[in-house]
């Protein structure tokens, strides 16, 4: 509590999963009972325990329920998050912490690839699962459901490898603010991975002025189905027919 502010709730890391030693977001639920002025405190432990302190701008917030956002780096396994939001007039230590435990299995070690979906669920823990099996390698999969909780800072993606953004179903991507988009393609500008799922409404989110057309890598011409998929199979190094896997998938994706 912080001069008519609480805090209610922590959250932190893409779709719950957090790279250690990478930034990550931590979004904190905040209720004013009054047109508030405060600054978002976080303590987190970094890779040899130290705590390291994270202290935003001060924010202006009306009365109601924010959500704020700020980058953390987690150094360690079983770290402790001490979070608080401190009116502009009043000492920290007078303001008691809510303590977030990260679970040990939404972390995901350096040496890991964590690879995140943005929207619509496409069997992805299945296929790395499978791909796991088959090759030995650290691979993770996190999913962010809706446009609310995808990021609108490039740096918040620091912990992800590979991002899918499958377009089967409409929803997520009609719904993100420009800002997002813009986070999205600075992180891709610097060497981020982005696969684009773009099938039956390619012509539509693919059209001129539409947000995807700034990832492509040429001029969009047109849908065509794909009926002969064995060097696609090579590619991937897959030991099924992605022909007869198509078949199972929902009509809709």
């Amino acid at each position: 509590w912080a001069g008519g502010a609480s805090l209610r709730n922590v959250d932190v890391g893409l779709g719950g999963k957090c790279k250690l030693g990478r930034w990550v977001p931590l979004r904190a639920t905040v209720v004013a009972d009054v047109p508030q002025r405060g600054r978002l405190i976080d303590t987190v432990p970094d890779g040899e325990g130290l705590p390291c302190r994270y202290v935003s701008p001060v924010m202006s917030l009306s009365a109601g329920t924010h959500r704020l956002t700020q980058l953390v780096r987690i150094g360690r396994e079983f770290a402790q998050l001490q979070v608080r939001f401190v009116a502009e007039s009043a000492a920290d230590d007078t303001v008691p912490a809510l303590v977030y435990k990260v679970d040990r299995d939404d972390l995901v070690r350096a040496t890991q690839q964590l690879v995140l979906v943005l929207g619509t669920d496409i069997g992805l823990d299945q296929a790395l699962g499978l791909k796991v099996r088959q090759t030995n390698e650290l691979l993770r999969a996190a999913r962010i459901e809706t446009a609310a909780d995808v990021p609108d800072q490039w740096l918040a993606y620091d912990s992800a490898d590979v991002i899918v953004l499958p377009t089967g179903r409409p929803g997520l991507v009609e719904s993100l603010r420009p800002a997002q988009w813009t986070a999205l393609e600075s992180w891709v500008a610097r060497g981020g991975k982005l696969i684009l799922a773009v099938g039956a409404r390619g012509e539509q989110l693919l059209a001129d002025g539409q947000p995807l057309e700034s990832f492509l890598p040429g001029t969009f011409d047109s849908v065509i189905r794909l009926r002969e998929t064995g060097e696609l199979q090579s590619f991937a190094q897959s030991t099924q027919r992605i022909d007869l896997l198509w078949r199972e998938l929902p009509r809709d994706q």
